[in-house]
């Protein structure tokens, strides 16, 4: 029996791009293209900030988990940093994990996944640019919301 949601990803043919890490300390800032994936970050120590354009920086602390489609994006120890090419850094074969500055206060992990159909644009046009987890926030800040386009 198959579901909606699973049949429309058949047709996409989903296919695993990369996972990554981000082991960082001190001060920084990594700057990231929008890319036609579906991108997840998740928080495993420490904070840090998410810059996405035309809106107010984000903190993400521990726990937290965003998921980003077709969208240029900033982590950063603090919002006001001027960022580095992070796609450089992440560039050679096989270096799917970074270490910047005294490690490690904050530590990411990220995946994504991208799409063999030429059709993919049409789902990654429907959702939002931005969806974030409020797992570490839930209680304490409740006019965080969950999804921005």
């Amino acid at each position: 029996m198959n579901d909606p949601l699973s049949d429309v990803l058949t047709v996409l043919e989903p296919r695993s791009v990369r996972g990554t890490s981000l082991e960082a300390g001190g001060t920084w800032a990594l700057s990231f293209d929008g890319r036609q994936r579906l991108k997840f970050v998740a928080v495993l120590t420490g904070r840090c900030w998410l810059v996405l354009p035309d809106r107010d920086p984000e903190a993400l602390v521990e726990g937290d988990v965003i998921l980003l489609s077709n969208i240029s994006y900033t982590v950063a120890s603090h919002p006001d940093i001027e960022p580095s090419d992070g796609m450089a850094l992440y560039a050679p074969p096989g270096h799917n994990t970074v270490r910047l500055g005294d490690c490690c206060d904050t530590m990411l992990l990220g995946g994504g996944s991208g799409f063999a159909s030429v059709n993919a644009s049409f789902l990654l046009d429907a959702l939002p640019a931005f969806c974030g987890s409020i797992l570490a926030h839930q209680g304490l800040d409740q006019s965080r919301g969950p999804c921005l386009r």
